[in-house]
């Protein structure tokens, strides 16, 4: 039997960690005698028995009150360059020496990464790990310094930040900026100093892989691409009818769902391109028929909170009902997703198996999720004008909005059912361990 530990901060809050729980969740599919994969997490909000959470056990009473403060410690000096997430991971938290123990005493094989933010594990203890890593890239923090993405903005100055992990983080990258500690540069160095031991990344898109490729410090690592699943036996299509009747919704309309994202990530993932492309798709309707259409959004913000878009629109909150989502999802008749940066993003994921189209910019990941023509449509990056027709596009042709939504439902039992990822991550698995 393969016996497989999974690592990630959290198994509930956020999209690495609800794909890095479907990852270990996969397993279930297979023999029980081919492999034992358990999770690794500091905070657990699920009942879920294959999941250990807490503090590492060999963490003294001080580490465990000061680590929620980790990260802000650090920040304490230096001026932040970037504003897309910042993990210093610096503090050894004991995890690493927890693992290696199960590992020497044979309870785990390997060891497969996720997300690490919040000092769930310190670099060095990373380095350090004896068992085969399997790193699995949720974002671009592993082979960056302390950012979650590169494409960010210094202090409203933009400057070419993806170069920086390319050319492993020159001083000279960062000539515009004056008197600044560079506390990006000083994590990539640690991680370059101290990860000796090459690990296998796995890459939920070919944007992800394309990156690490050009990484300065994985570029000569193994890549393998392997999408994150999703359980296509609860992600079902339902009645577009009952799913909007059930939901209060006028099921005479045709509904374009978003979900809203606020604070630093608003940015990346596109919440103006979003509003704007909405405002460009009022000239578009003639006479009364923009009554026929409804903006349906969900999300931790209201995007039109300050100006009311011409559409109608229902803002419902933030949603971790997963029953209510998969209800929303079939309500809608296209999901948008307006993202500058993504990896591979659950909602693109969701969407696509409860039979919705998706209109999104041709950019990261969103190619890896849309098959252009077929289960939707890909906007030029990031132009608004070819963004809002391709909205109104699949609004006024209900019959290739039928057959998008046919088609992206098989594209999601082809690709990233369960049973599919985890055979690619079982046979991954071996051909390192074995």
């Amino acid at each position: 039997m393969l016996k497989v530990l999974h690592l990630n901060s959290n198994d509930n809050s956020g999209g690495a960690a609800k794909a890095s729980y479907r990852i270990n969740s996969s397993f279930g599919k297979l023999d029980k005698i081919l492999i034992d994969s358990k999770m690794r997490v500091i905070k657990k909000t699920t009942n879920d028995n294959d999941i250990k959470g807490g503090a590492p056990i060999y963490q003294n009473k001080l580490q465990r009150k000061l680590h929620p403060y980790l990260t802000l410690f650090f920040k304490l000096g230096f001026k932040p360059t970037t504003q897309t997430g910042l993990s210093t991971c610096l503090i050894n938290t004991g995890l690493g020496k927890e693992i290696n123990n199960l590992y020497e005493s044979k309870k785990i094989d390997i060891v497969n990464l996720h997300w690490l933010g919040d000092n769930t594990i310190s670099i060095s203890e990373i380095g350090k790990l004896k068992p085969p890593i399997v790193w699995t890239l949720h974002d671009q923090w592993p082979f960056c310094g302390t950012e979650h993405y590169s494409n960010s903005n210094y202090f409203g100055r933009t400057i070419n930040e993806e170069e920086r992990f390319i050319s492993g983080y020159l001083k000279s990258d960062l000539e515009a900026l004056e008197n600044i500690n560079d506390l990006n540069r000083t994590i990539w160095l640690k991680k370059k100093r101290l990860w000796r031991k090459k690990m296998n990344i796995v890459c939920p898109s070919k944007w992800m892989e394309n990156c690490v490729k050009k990484s300065a410090l994985m570029q000569n690592w193994s890549t393998n691409v392997i999408p994150n699943p999703i359980d296509v036996n609860f992600w079902i299509p339902i009645n577009k009818t009952l799913a909007k009747k059930s939901l209060n919704l006028d099921p005479n309309k045709l509904m374009i769902l978003y979900m809203s994202s606020s604070g630093k990530s608003s940015y990346r993932k596109g919440v103006d391109l979003f509003i704007k492309s909405i405002n460009k798709l009022q000239q578009k309707f003639i006479n009364n028929e923009n009554e026929n259409f409804e903006l349906l959004i969900f999300g931790d913000s209201n995007p039109f909170e300050k100006s009311k878009p011409f559409l109608k629109y229902q803002f419902l909150g933030p949603q971790k009902d997963d029953i209510t989502l998969r209800l929303i999802y079939s309500a809608a008749d296209l999901f948008v997703i307006s993202s500058r940066q993504d990896n591979l993003p659950n909602v693109g994921i969701e969407s696509h198996s409860c039979g919705t189209p998706v209109v999104a910019f041709n950019t990261g990941g969103l190619e890896d999720i849309v098959d252009h023509e077929k289960t939707g449509l890909l906007a030029n990056p990031f132009d608004t004008d070819s963004f809002s027709d391709l909205i109104y596009r699949i609004l006024k042709e209900k019959d290739l909005r039928l057959e998008m939504s046919r088609k992206a439902r098989e594209r999601a039992l082809r690709k990233w059912s369960m049973e599919v990822i985890s055979a690619l991550y079982f046979n991954l698995y071996k051909k390192i361990v074995f």
